[in-house]
């Protein structure tokens, strides 16, 4: 049964596309990890539906296991830290995620295959070792921890009054979206593997929604954010470009008026030759400032 593994894998595009499309717009880390980490997601799904169709082989089953059965998680986890947490701690635990999967890729393509029970097992034809399983059951209550941990705690203070409620509610979303998909891998304990993806499907479409809606509020276009260092210097940057804006509309309406005496002040005087209106605006503005400090 191919519908799961076809929408978790659709599901997983979506996000790649979404996060990646942001992180161009932006350039903030945490948009580039979660992009490679839903890429990661859409390779074990892609990997599903083409064994699905086809048949498996060594090469799928060893992606399978390493995308979306070791990896994703822990990379998720990193794009919380770079979100929440303090950079100098973000950096930290991407080199430890780093650290790991250079092992995990090292354990994966160690671990034998069996050829005949590819045909009925599929991926869990995968000979998962001692320190395999280890690393795998490691990384991912790890990252499920931190992924939930830090979703839901950062819900919480946003409904204290601290953020806007449609991040709060966004954020919520993803922790429980992201324990959904845990339990999936959890489910496939007991010998099947469809179980993943009964909860890696709706676990995204709660990580794609919680993940839209946290964003909603911060589109291009969006209000800026007031600098940093409480309400008073917020409101004084307010006033210094309200009244910015005010004196650049003046000068503007000034200066595309027929040249008299009476409609020029002394301040602002006439484009030069070969000046543009805005240029003439911009020297009166730096003139204005050199005299009066904001």
């Amino acid at each position: 049964m191919l519908v799961l593994p076809a929408a978790s894998l659709a599901l997983s595009l979506a996000l790649t596309w979404a996060t990646w499309r942001r992180y161009l717009a932006r350039r903030r880390p945490h948009e580039l990890v979660w992009s490679a980490t839903f890429a990661s997601f859409a390779l074990a799904a892609g990997c599903e539906v083409l064994g699905g169709l086809t048949a498996w082989t060594p090469l799928l089953a060893r992606l399978y296991y390493l995308a979306g059965a070791t990896l994703s998680v822990g990379y998720l986890a990193v794009g919380t830290l770079y979100l929440l947490a303090p950079r100098e701690l973000a950096f930290a635990g991407l080199v430890v995620t780093l650290v790991q999967s250079t092992a995990a890729v090292f354990l994966v393509w160690q671990a034998p295959v069996d050829p005949d029970a590819l045909v009925t097992r599929g991926w869990a034809a995968l000979e998962k070792r001692g320190e395999l399983s280890a690393l795998a059951i490691w990384i991912n209550s790890l990252g499920t921890l931190i992924v939930a941990s830090g979703a839901l705690g950062s819900a919480w203070s946003l409904t204290q009054g601290r953020g806007p409620t449609g991040r709060a509610a966004g954020v919520a979303l993803i922790g429980i979206g992201t324990l959904v998909v845990a339990l999936g891998g959890t489910l496939t304990r007991f010998g099947r593997h469809e179980y993943l993806y009964a909860a890696m499907a709706p676990g995204l479409l709660l990580i794609f929604g919680g993940y839209l809606l946290a964003n909603s509020s911060l589109l291009p276009g969006a209000a800026e954010r007031p600098p940093e260092g409480g309400g008073e210097e917020a409101a004084v940057h307010g006033q210094v470009e309200d009244r910015d804006r005010d004196e650049e509309r003046l000068d503007r309406q000034r200066l595309q008026e027929p040249e008299s005496d009476s409609s020029l002040d002394e301040g602002a005087q006439s484009p030069g030759e070969g000046e543009s209106v805005e240029g003439a605006i911009e020297r009166r503005r730096v003139g204005v400032r050199g005299g009066h400090q904001v």
